[in-house]
């Protein structure tokens, strides 16, 4: 009777087990996201597994095919994986292999590598797409521009990628199926400087004939804000650019009423800049801002506010109370800064109610007040009549500035007294007040002259 012993597994056999095991791990929490009732997020067990995985591919990783690396990476970006050790071997080996690699394999890799964490400029793989530029596909570019658009630090590497690229890119506007491809095109353009009246008005151009009834809210106030005359300089010079960004405003003024309200910080910014009117859409703004205040988080709120600040139809407007409103109901969770920031905001719109008030004495009360002298300063230089014919103005006044007047020094003290003095303070509560802070001075010189309590033994 003839015996048949089962092959040794050699260390490629096992490589590719555990990229194969991943995938049936990842196709498997696919199914259960799907089921009513599943869990979305993989279990303690689950991440252990990868881990083991993982650990066990770094030195077996060597012994994969290309093709079985590039399904790796693969499958680590669709579960999310994220360790630097772990990218930064993977990276290593990735740039070792480049060369074996098909163009589509190279760009789905640039993408999936900065996707599970990667900084690295990928040098390697770049050039290697460089070198096939004449093959990629529309696809392909839409990997380079997701990565490049998203990148933090710009490289030389991907610099040269986007100029080689980028008339191939030109060329594929007219047949993509979406405009998120103009858009990042775009961000690609503007974040490393290359930028020309030719080659942005053929993307927004593209956009309007195309995509103008379906562009996403994100998308818009990319081609808004990237298309802008001041960083686009010539551009204006085309008959046809005033009619196109007339058309996005239009279409974004539609949009407002249901936008992300987190998205409003970028779209107040966006309309800033723009040298076209804008006023339905800002009116639209404000409603929006009076409805649905309670919605923004503390940075949004504070962002918000800030940039209100200095748009004059927002003064008086029924939204300062509903922001101002959330601020204060918000005020105990808030660092001094942002009360702070909020504070200035709404003297600039002189905002001077129940709320502002209240808001000043949990800056001073209990977030230890103004941040440094120069926010107070920048802070008194807005106060006018209207806040100082408020009885509770001077004592809010007293604490602000006693809160800094240790820190402060005599020319600074000068200028706190000068504004006052300006602002029409009666010079009963300024010599109140300035003693008071001569007070605080002499104690603050005391502290700095008497000697360490250990110094004589010393």
């Amino acid at each position: 009777m003839s015996t048949t012993t089962k092959p040794e597994a050699t260390p490629a056999m096992e490589a590719l087990t555990l990229v194969n095991a991943l995938y049936t791990m990842y196709h498997t929490h696919q199914q259960e996201k799907n089921t009513p009732g599943g869990s979305q997020s993989l279990s303690l067990s689950d991440n252990a597994f990868i881990d083991q995985c993982v650990n066990s591919l770094e030195t077996q990783s060597k012994y994969l095919e290309a093709h079985d690396l590039v399904r790796l990476v693969n499958v680590l970006k669709q579960l999310h994986y994220h360790s630097h050790n772990v990218t930064v071997w993977l990276t290593r080996r990735c740039t070792l292999i480049a060369a074996q690699l098909p163009v589509a394999d190279l760009c789905q890799l640039f993408y999936n590598l900065h996707c599970i964490g990667c900084q690295d400029s990928l040098t390697a793989i770049v050039n290697q797409i460089i070198e096939h530029k004449n093959d990629l596909t529309e696809k392909d570019l839409g990997y380079i521009f997701r990565v490049l658009s998203q990148q933090k630090n710009t490289n030389n590497s991907s610099a040269k990628l986007l100029t080689v690229v980028q008339q191939k890119g030109l060329n594929y506007l007219r047949t993509v199926d979406h405009c998120s491809y103009h858009s990042r095109f775009l961000k690609c353009l503007t974040l490393y400087d290359k930028r020309t009246p030719s080659n942005v008005f053929q993307i927004i151009d593209s956009v309007s004939r195309r995509f103008l009834d379906t562009v996403g809210e994100r998308d818009l106030l990319t081609f808004l804000s990237c298309a802008d005359p001041d960083g686009v300089r010539g551009i204006d010079q085309n008959p046809k650019y005033a009619h196109i960004m007339h058309q996005f405003v239009n279409v974004l003024e539609s949009k407002v009423m249901t936008m992300n309200i987190h998205l409003f910080g970028e779209l107040l910014e966006t309309l800033s800049i723009l040298r076209v009117d804008t006023t339905g859409v800002m009116d639209k703004v404000l409603v929006r801002l009076d409805k649905d205040a309670g919605r923004l988080t503390i940075p949004h709120l504070v962002e918000t506010l800030y940039l209100l600040s200095s748009y004059p139809p927002a003064q008086g407007h029924s939204c300062i109370v509903s922001l101002t409103y959330t601020a204060v109901f918000r005020a105990e969770g808030m660092n001094a800064k942002d009360i702070q920031s909020i504070a200035i905001s709404l003297a600039h719109l002189k905002f001077f109610t129940d709320d502002f008030f209240e808001l000043l004495v949990v800056l001073n009360k209990k977030k230890g007040g103004f941040r440094t002298v120069g926010d107070l300063v920048e802070f008194l230089e807005l106060l006018d009549g209207t806040f100082y014919a408020e009885e509770r103005s001077l004592p809010v006044v007293y604490e602000s500035v006693i809160a800094l007047s240790a820190v402060m020094n005599d020319e600074e003290v000068a200028a706190v007294r000068k504004i006052l003095h300006h602002s029409g303070v009666k010079p009963t509560f300024l010599q109140q007040l300035f003693s008071a802070v001569k007070v605080e001075h002499r104690k603050t010189s005391s502290r700095k002259k008497s000697p360490d309590r250990f110094g004589e033994f010393l």
